[in-house]
């Protein structure tokens, strides 16, 4: 029987587009196109994987009595959320959704074909996070600006002698000893409050990544303590703690004098404990996973069991051994990781700011630590604690990050793709190569190759993103209608300066001297007398007040050059061991070429300056930032960063 002639059409249009899709898969014309077939089955079938995943993640917080919250169950200062917060489940509501979990397009649409030809080669050496470990949040405390205090001890025993400890402006009163001996500390509220507790109730408390670093955390990094009591009332009596909670039981303890004034118990996150104040029940995960990041990856090995603040996830490895553990600590931050969960988040906004929800964390694929040898782990734990000993830098060039002009950053778009210092560093490279072994790439120079794409593609897509970052930054300045700041503009001028320009004085200075002998500037007013003087010709003093009474030191030098030089060097902020040379025609010399040097340096800064802006105020600011940078070196730091880690104290 013969076919409808709408079933031959059908057929041939299925025929057509079946040869056009191959076509395109032999033959691309189109840099950057890509075509990959996916059959609806094969969707379907990945849907139903992940709602299987939630599934046993949901199963898990029912075994351990844990009520996981909304992905957008966000914290505000009055507690509201649009469910309770973590607590005791009290009834068995779903967590997570129906049998069918979705699935996420975005590395079909995102990664590059080296995604596609790793996983076709090595696909079944990795695993969806949320099949081998717990994914959750840290605590939700229900108001940070209590629970989560700093701890200012230090400095109150710094301004308070035992004389004016009376004066010290405490809530409540608790004695000097107490304090030194470490058994009461002094927290600081999230109002400005200062009140003494005992030290037994707190934790140190990991508040924000965006102090963070380094991939392994101790306490002393941290500046925020949790409050963690678990006991009632009625057994704390006489207690500073006490005295503590019924603070918050009749202020409200925040920060947005905006908020209306409720008191912490009342806050529906804290209503729905018993008590109100019991944190405890909370368990740290062996790795502290961010919610939003940006440049740097970064994923904390929670070896000390810190407690990790609710903008963070708490993961925990389902029957790790504590090596097992550590080994994927070092796959955690591996580039690999670093890139492939770009394809599984996603970007807030057009400004880099990159965010990896509950369920992304989830179905991130991982390299499976399960498959790692004795030898391989020993290999990753190696290369991870060298990792863990210096601070991780961003993945993206070091000239994108200083740019601030989408101008400038266009023509930097031009140039080949260059490597971050990040991914040159050698402990960075071991740690990758590792874990390529790890995947069962089984030729060292085919583990080398692959690393070098994976760094080209890393550098890139981070690339691109800060292009767009700067490109929408300026244009959201001029929808504003506001000015570029100082620091801004100065970022600009300094991009364009050769790295000779760069070189902080200091090293420049070190690199003009060799042998010699060091000579200690200290710190004070400096002051030096006329170069007729007899006695002090050769002598720099230094005005420093100790007590309340002032005192001049004086630092007698081999010549009048050396006493210049360093004369000149203390008014410009330098401090510190200096190297110069012994001969008096060398120090001579050398104080030459440094007043040439700084000539040069004041001429450059006011030259770049005036090509910027025709206000003299602000031509005088922008030559002064820029002078400044030129003497003592760039800090590593961008406002930017500064601005978003101070919003993440709050």
């Amino acid at each position: 029987m013969g076919k409808r002639p709408d079933e031959n059409a059908r057929q041939t249009v299925a025929e057509e587009f079946r040869d056009d899709i191959l076509a395109c898969k032999k033959n691309s014309t189109r840099d950057g196109w890509r075509v990959v077939v996916k059959k609806q089955k094969d969707l379907w079938e990945d849907g139903l994987r992940a709602g299987r995943l939630f599934e046993m993640q949901r199963q898990r917080d029912l075994s351990e009595g844990i009520k996981q919250v909304a992905e957008n169950d966000e914290e505000d200062e009055n507690g509201n959320y649009d469910e309770n917060g973590n607590g005791i489940l009290h009834e068995a509501a779903p967590a997570y959704g129906a049998r069918y979990g979705g699935g996420k397009w975005g590395k079909y649409l995102r990664a590059p074909n080296l995604y596609f030809r790793i996983m076709e080669r090595y696909g079944e050496r990795f695993v969806p996070l949320g099949e081998i470990a717990t994914i959750r949040f840290g605590v939700k405390s229900g108001c940070d600006a209590f629970f989560m205090p700093r701890d200012v001890s230090a400095e109150f025993l710094e301004k308070y002698s035992k004389l004016d400890w009376n004066n010290a402006p405490l809530i409540n009163h608790c004695k000097r000893a107490e304090v030194e001996s470490g058994q009461v500390v002094l927290i600081q509220a999230g109002d400005g409050t200062v009140h003494p507790v005992e030290a037994e109730y707190f934790k140190p408390e990991i508040h924000s990544m965006m102090t963070i670093s380094k991939p392994l955390v101790v306490a002393g990094d941290l500046d925020r303590l949790v409050l963690m009591v678990d006991k009632l009332k009625e057994e704390l009596k006489g207690t500073h703690v006490l005295k503590y909670l019924r603070y918050g039981e009749s202020h409200s303890v925040t920060t947005n004098k905006k908020t209306s004034a409720v008191t912490v118990p009342k806050r529906s996150t804290c209503a729905n404990r018993d008590p109100w104040y019991d944190l405890t029940y909370t368990t740290p995960g062996h790795l502290i996973w961010a919610k939003g990041q940006q440049y740097r990856h970064v994923v904390v090995f929670n070896k000390h069991k810190l407690t990790a603040n609710c903008r963070l996830y708490d993961v925990t490895l389902v029957d790790a051994q504590p090596e097992m553990a550590e080994a994927f600590a070092a796959i955690a931050n591996s580039t690999l990781a670093a890139y492939f969960k770009t394809f599984y988040g996603r970007y807030t906004g057009t400004e880099g700011n990159f965010e990896m929800m509950a369920i992304d964390l989830n179905l991130l694929e991982v390299p499976d630590p399960r498959h790692a040898t004795k030898a391989v782990a020993k290999k990753l734990q190696d290369a991870f604690t060298k990792l863990c000993q210096r601070d991780t830098r961003p993945m993206v060039e070091e000239e994108f990050m200083e740019c601030h002009s989408a101008e400038r950053a266009k023509k930097l778009a031009e140039k080949p793709v260059g490597l971050p210092t990040e991914l040159e560093m050698q402990d960075r490279r071991t740690l990758d190569l590792a874990v390529f072994e790890l995947l069962g790439v089984p030729d060292a120079k085919e583990r080398e190759a692959l690393c070098d794409e994976l760094y080209r593609e890393t550098a890139n897509h981070f690339r691109q993103i800060r292009v767009v970052e700067i490109q929408k930054q300026e244009q959201r300045a001029r929808a504003e209608g506001r000015e570029f700041r100082t620091d801004e503009l100065a970022a600009d001028l300094w991009d364009a300066l050769t790295d000779a320009e760069k070189q902080p004085l200091a090293e420049w200075l070190a690199m003009q001297t060799t042998g010699g002998s060091s000579f200690a500037i200290p710190e004070g007013h400096a002051s030096i007398p006329d170069a007729s003087d007899f006695l002090d010709a050769n002598t720099v003093f230094f005005r420093q007040t100790i007590g309340g009474k002032a005192k001049s030191e004086p630092l007698r030098l081999p010549s009048r050059s050396h006493a210049e030089t360093i004369f000149t060097l203390s008014q410009l902020g330098l401090h510190g061991s200096i190297r110069l040379p012994e001969a008096e025609k060398a120090a001579r010399e050398l104080k030459q070429l440094l007043d040439t040097r700084l000539a040069t340096i004041t001429d450059k800064a006011d030259h770049l300056a005036r090509s910027r802006t025709s206000d003299e105020r602000k031509a005088a600011d922008l030559a002064g930032l820029l002078k400044h940078w030129m003497i003592h070196g760039k800090p590593r730091k961008e406002p930017k960063q500064k601005e978003l880690a101070a919003q993440g104290e709050e």
